[in-house]
């Protein structure tokens, strides 16, 4: 993210703030997020669009994440979970998508997002139960890459 693109970022987390008091993303139902994204001058029309492209970014990446394409699921179900940051099952197959692509690729970066989505399923639903099966299964690959990436160190 250039600078300028994270001090507009600050600057609009600071103008909610003082809206909306120190909620996170979660604690806004979908009319709220609607409200804010109509007083910040998105159409009624766009924001139908909007809503549209999120269940479309949901429907390809749950058709990726079947069919074990696991770079473009987490692409596309991280396209839908920013649309839609409230919704409990997309949080989830992101989740997923990114435990399973880190699987592929022994990524850590994959696992960190992984891990992001896992917490943000369990804010909204502190007991799903598909992620309460991830979790385990992150924690046992993190460990996993953990003690393989300090054997390679103590061989060199």
């Amino acid at each position: 993210m250039a600078y300028s693109d994270e001090a507009l970022e600050n600057y609009l987390k600071k103008l909610m703030e003082i809206q909306y008091g120190s909620r996170t993303e979660q604690q806004f139902t979908q009319e709220e997020l609607k409200n804010i994204a109509l007083d910040a001058g998105l159409t009624e029309s766009a924001w139908q669009q909007a809503q549209q492209k999120a269940q479309q970014h949901l429907q390809r990446g749950t058709a990726y994440l079947n069919a074990q394409n696991y770079d473009d699921a987490a692409t596309e179900l991280e396209n839908a979970a920013s649309l839609m940051p409230h919704d409990t099952e997309t949080n989830y197959l992101a989740a997923k998508a990114f435990l399973f692509r880190g699987n592929r690729y022994d990524r850590s970066s994959d696992f960190d997002r992984s891990e992001y989505y896992i917490n943000r399923t369990l804010s909204i639903a502190p007991a799903h139960p598909g992620v309460m099966q991830l979790k385990p299964e992150l924690n046992n690959k993190r460990r996993v890459l953990s003690n393989e990436t300090e054997r390679k160190s103590r061989s060199n």
